[in-house]
């Protein structure tokens, strides 16, 4: 999990909060061969959440962020992985966006 604020005046007094929160999990392993070892792991999948809160002093409109990400992750070789992505965010007065990415 991680919190954090950014506060500046730049312009105005803005004030950014995010909050994330994140998550891995190994999806163990193919199987042994013998006394050569294992074969293989089969991925691990992670996930995240987080939201955005902002605020400007004097401002009467505070929009929010939200963002969500599902990942897919097989280690094919020692230099080279396959991975599989999906991610939707929105803020506030914004259509929400969804991204997908194979690799």
């Amino acid at each position: 999990m991680q919190y954090g604020v950014i506060d500046t005046k730049a312009t105005k007094n803005v004030k950014v909060k995010n909050l994330n929160l994140s998550a891995a999990v190994p999806m163990g392993t193919l199987g042994t061969l013998g006394t050569l070892g294992t074969l293989g792991t089969l991925g691990t999948v992670s996930a995240a959440y987080g939201v955005s809160d902002i605020t400007t002093t004097g401002s009467g409109i505070k929009p929010k962020g939200k963002m969500a990400t599902l990942l897919y992750d097989y280690q094919w070789s020692k230099r080279t992985d396959l991975y599989a992505v999906a991610m939707t965010d929105s803020y506030t007065g914004l259509k929400r966006g969804d991204t997908y990415a194979v690799g």
